[in-house]
């Protein structure tokens, strides 16, 4: 039987305390426990509205969290129908862009897209990206990608100088910042560094202490206790 797929959509209240980078922005998670849960606090200029939207793209239903931009909706995290889950966050440190280089190529952003209107699972994804190279868009901002699905499979997908870094967990949980993910290959969440790995260490203790029985409400929690309080990059949203 399918387990339940819960998406937390809820508006927090958040005092802001302290100034931050802007780059430091967003957090997101799944956790495969007894139900599956997916998380993302959207962290955001505080004067741009944050939008919500329900649409239907050849015949897949999705619902998406974004922002409203000068060419129109901006969705940056989302659910489809199938269960299939996907943030596109900020990448740091910066890099050198060069834009897509063939026809083959795919930008980050674009590839979040066709995964909410075009795919069911990750599995899919991984064997769509063997013939599209997942790039960044000059000139940025720099970006990588997690994508969930209902089977309990998930990765974190990184354009980084020219090669495409595919991040997953066997410990039935994932969460992404802004650092570099690929870069934790065989060591210690406790060695995070850079861009929001105290928001990644936070989320990580408190998923990794309630896995077992991890709930609805301990996905909330963990995106209270993982929250911005910066005064440029807020958390705005949580979902």
């Amino acid at each position: 039987m399918m387990r339940h797929v819960w998406v937390m959509v809820v508006c927090l209240v958040i005092a802001v305390q302290a100034a931050g980078r802007h780059s430091e922005a967003c957090t997101s998670f799944a956790v495969y426990s007894d139900e599956i849960i997916y998380g993302m606090n959207f962290d955001y200029y505080p004067h741009i509205n944050i939008k919500f939207r329900l649409s239907k793209f050849k015949g897949q239903m999705t619902f998406e969290q974004g922002f409203m931009g000068t060419h129109g909706f901006s969705g940056v995290s989302g659910m489809n129908q199938q269960g299939l889950f996907s943030s596109c966050q900020i990448l740091e440190p910066k890099q050198e862009l060069t834009g897509a280089g063939s026809e083959n190529d795919i930008y980050i952003f674009r590839l979040h897209q066709l995964a909410l209107t075009g795919f069911s699972s990750v599995e899919r994804i991984e064997k769509y990206i063997h013939k599209r190279r997942p790039v960044q868009y000059p000139p940025g901002p720099f970006l990588h990608n997690l994508v969930c699905d209902a089977s309990g499979d998930a990765v974190i997908i990184e354009p980084w100088q020219g090669e495409t870094y595919q991040t997953k967990s066997d410990l039935g949980f994932i969460v992404m910042t802004n650092f570099l993910n690929h870069s934790l290959k065989g060591k210690s969440y406790k060695a995070a560094s850079g861009a929001g790995s105290s928001r990644y260490k936070i989320a990580y203790d408190y998923i990794s202490g309630h896995f077992k029985a991890f709930s609805v409400q301990h996905g909330l929690k963990t995106l209270e206790k993982a929250r911005n309080i910066s005064r440029g990059f807020p958390t705005r949203c949580s979902m």
